[in-house]
């Protein structure tokens, strides 16, 4: 039994279409600003509906006392060593610092503040995703564990809670320390080291990060070596911060 040849030419025609859409979609995919900006629409889409809430009584004191800060009775000295709404918070001077700043620079409005806590929160996202792909069989597998955190972090509250802005911050440097570290570059090794510094500076809760750099220092050189990946010289940089 033949087909006639009319019947062949739109099924191939068909072939060569959907080939060439996948190809497109491929070569799409594989642009490497493609995955960062899905993680930052998926972040935005979760958290702008909130953006407009109004100030909660707790930030209206942590506006009220970052305004004053420098007069009103209020040293800046005072106000960089707060710790926090709470004692627990355990924020350090680079949070006080940014919230003053932040004060000063967006005119203490709770709208432009959250705004850019959801800027540092996308930015975390993203770097946790550049964190996990050197050690991931693919990219689909870090890309959905960076999507799982920007979607719902441990802790979603403090995205875009302005009291928040300690885990918000240490949570930004740590990852971009880990990804400096990862480059085995004496360069890039003393700029994890100085954004470690910063994320300790932003929240003391973040000191056990230091374990994680040791476990990871002990993968490279036990585990991956077999790979030929080992990045030496880095464990005498973490070490000091344990």
């Amino acid at each position: 039994m033949t087909v006639s040849s009319h019947t062949d030419e739109p099924v191939s025609a068909d072939a060569t279409a959907f080939g060439a859409a996948r190809s497109s979609l491929d070569r799409l995919v594989n642009q490497p600003w493609f995955i960062p900006a899905v993680l930052a629409l998926l972040c935005i889409l979760a958290y702008a509906p909130y953006l407009n809430m109004p100030a909660l009584l707790d930030e209206q004191y942590l506006l009220a006392f970052s305004k004053a800060a420098g007069h009103s009775g209020v040293s800046l000295g005072t106000f960089l060593n707060w710790r926090g709404p709470d004692v627990a918070d355990a924020w350090g001077p680079v949070v006080t610092l940014a919230i003053k700043l932040s004060q000063i620079l967006l005119f203490g409005s709770p709208f432009l503040m959250r705004a850019q806590s959801l800027l540092v929160h996308i930015a975390a996202t993203i770097l946790l995703f550049y964190l996990c792909r050197p050690i991931a069989p693919s990219r689909w597998l870090p890309f959905a564990a960076a999507a799982l955190f920007g979607l719902y972090p441990l802790n979603p509250e403090s995205v875009l809670w302005l009291g928040g802005k300690g885990s918000q911050l240490a949570g930004v440097f740590a990852p971009a320390s880990l990804c400096a570290y990862q480059r085995s570059n004496w360069r890039w090794l003393l700029a994890s080291l100085v954004l470690f510094s910063a994320a300790l500076l932003s929240s003391a809760s973040i000191w056990p990060l230091a374990v994680l750099f040791t476990v990871w220092e002990l993968f490279n050189r036990f585990v991956w070596r077999e790979r030929g990946d080992v990045r030496d010289d880095t464990l005498s940089v973490v070490a000091p911060l344990g």
